[in-house]
């Protein structure tokens, strides 16, 4: 009786344990268990394309659970002198859920995102898969041409170092840092646990995409899918203007901001297309009931919280 309790409670571990929810959350059984229809819109043998799908998705179809993250109460357990867990103390609204339980419940903590992302992953076949666990954050990572990228709940997609350096401005040093390789070998789940030294004193720098390529794959997209648009120069300063040209009817600025990071250069395309849809979904209607426009990006100069200002300038003719 005593055994089988004793084996209960090893069980229970993995809804609580990073590494063991890891190892059992991955299994095949489980990664099976994802709708089918959203396996398909997400896989690429891109995997760049592939991130950025399923950033978007993340973003678009799952919410940050803030009241499982306020469940304060650390996990703790007890083990017997051969190191069997005997007995555990914890919260079961802080479970480690499964990628199901995610995408049924629409909602979830860090940890629950970097399990659906590997999870994701898997199914699209790209592999290994990296979970890098911060003090008290966990997200999912690949590496491209050798260089690691950090996939965190929603866009952009940004270098490792950097989004390490973001997460330290917004919470604090990152005094301790592990990661684990993920992949899958004969149905089999497997993992390598290894502790990571981060001096913290990384420094961002500028992004490596000029604006103006930025705005120009801007400009592509909105054209391809609002065939009423043409891009026209002529609004390129409509901001200065007092008056439009006598052929125009009317005009307007429409503008939006994102956080000014760094940006890899083989993001492009995919970043490009981001705020594409953004704009498509924030102002759709303002873009279908005007027939020109031109798309500015601006940098503003605050160095603590610098931001690109993208404006859409549109007007009728």
């Amino acid at each position: 009786m005593g055994l089988r309790r004793t084996l209960l409670y090893e069980n229970e571990l993995i809804w609580y344990d990073l590494e063991k929810a890891l190892t059992h959350h991955l299994q095949v059984k489980y990664l099976n268990e994802i709708d089918k229809n959203i396996i398909k819109s997400l896989c690429y043998e891109d995997i760049k394309q592939t991130i950025w799908r399923i950033a978007i998705f993340e973003e678009n179809n799952i919410k940050y659970d803030y009241k499982k993250s306020e469940i304060t109460e650390k996990v703790s357990y007890l083990t017997d002198i051969n190191g069997r867990v005997v007995s555990i103390n914890a919260n079961p609204n802080k479970k480690i859920q499964t990628p199901k339980q995610t995408l049924t419940r629409k909602k979830g903590i860090c940890v629950d995102f970097a399990i659906l992302t590997s999870a994701l992953l898997l199914r699209c076949h790209h592999q290994p898969i990296y979970i890098f666990n911060t003090n008290d954050h966990a997200f999912a990572s690949v590496k491209i041409n050798k260089k690691f990228y950090a996939i965190d709940q929603r866009p952009p997609i940004v270098e490792l170092k950097e989004h390490l350096y973001s997460l330290q401005k917004k919470h604090g040093p990152i005094t301790e840092l592990r990661g684990y390789k993920i992949w899958m070998s004969n149905n089999k789940i497997n993992l390598k646990k290894y502790n990571i030294n981060w001096s913290g004193k990384y420094k961002t720098v500028k992004s490596k995409i000029e604006h103006k390529e930025i705005a120009e794959i801007v400009m592509k997209v909105l054209t391809k899918y609002l065939s009423n648009l043409k891009v026209d120069e002529n609004l390129k300063n409509i901001e200065k203007m007092q008056h439009l040209p006598s052929s125009y009817k009317r005009g307007m600025v429409l503008t939006t901001t994102k956080d000014d990071i760094k940006i890899d250069y083989i993001f492009k395309k995919q970043y490009g297309l981001w705020i594409s849809y953004e704009i498509i979904k924030n102002f759709r209607n303002d873009l279908k009931n005007h027939n020109r426009f031109w798309i500015n990006i601006i940098e503003n100069n605050k160095k603590e919280d610098s931001k690109l200002t993208i404006k859409i300038n549109i007007a009728k003719k």
